[in-house]
Parts: structure tokens; sequence; C-alpha cells
């Protein structure tokens, strides 16, 4: 029943829980959790600041190339770009 660094950090990981499948139905244990995680108000402020996070990134990636961040063959240039700021 305690919140603990486990809840802390499993929650991110089980936010997208509802794509996978998982319900009430078949999870009823870990529905009840994760009510109880987002019931927290902390819990409520993160999530709110990550929507306005997510508006921001959105608004400043708007018309540029997009990156996929699994290419990693040009890692050498992207460092050593990153590292002349």
């Amino acid at each position: 029943d305690d919140y603990t660094i486990a809840d802390i950090a499993t929650y991110p990981w089980t936010r997208q829980h509802k794509d996978r499948g998982i319900d009430q139905a078949g999870f009823t244990h870990f529905i009840r959790w994760f009510e109880a995680m987002e019931a927290r108000p902390a819990v409520q402020r993160s999530n709110q600041m990550t929507v306005k996070i997510n508006v921001r990134l959105g608004k400043a990636a708007t018309g540029k190339t997009p990156i996929n961040i699994y290419d990693t063959g040009d890692n050498d240039q992207r460092l050593s770009k990153a590292s002349k700021r």
C-alpha cells in the first residue's frame, strides 16, 4: 500500500497499457494500481506537464526534417555538431 520508488519508476512505462490490450477484465490488480497512481496529485501534475512539453516539441519540430533516432549511421556527425554548441 506504500508509494515507493518502484511505483515511480514503473508508472511511466505503463501509461500506454490500453494500446497493449490490458483491461479491467483481465488485469484487475494492475488497473487498481494504475488508477491509484493516476489519482496522486504529483502524477497528475507530471502528466499535465508532459502534455504541454509534447505540444511545445511538436511546434518546435514543425517544418523540420524528422530524425530517426534508431538510425545510428551518422552518430559521429551528430555528436561533433552537438558538441560544438
